[in-house]
């Protein structure tokens, strides 16, 4: 992350429920909706100054490979202290909250990783 947007900062951690990892056909990286519960993807979370939200833009091809949606997560704050159990997928200090995603909504089928 400090490569592309080197003013991030790490933020904490988020959880999107109904949601789960895949390659794309593209042989990249995404995140698909399901109907299942208990389909759950894990991400990093990092503040962005404008420039560096612009240069992540670019690198991820918005908005032809990727689009950028606001989806609802739960959150652990670095900030609050709070910890989360990734086998169990419990936690404490956990708050709902919007985060921007970069996300494909048209290659949605699993595929191989790109060589």
């Amino acid at each position: 992350m400090s490569l592309r947007c080197p003013s991030s900062t790490y933020a904490g951690i988020a959880r999107l429920t109904r949601y789960r990892w895949i390659i794309n056909i593209r042989g990249y990286a995404n995140i698909v909706e399901t109907n299942n519960p208990s389909d759950v993807v894990y991400g990093l979370v990092y503040t962005l100054t404008e420039d560096d939200e612009e240069e992540l833009d670019f690198n991820e091809g918005v908005p032809y490979a990727y689009t950028k949606e606001y989806i609802s997560t739960d959150f652990w704050s670095l900030a609050s202290g709070g910890n989360v159990d990734l086998a169990s997928g419990t936690g404490q200090g956990a708050e709902k909250k919007e985060l921007l995603v970069y996300i494909d909504r048209k290659r949605i089928e699993d595929a191989k990783p790109k060589a």
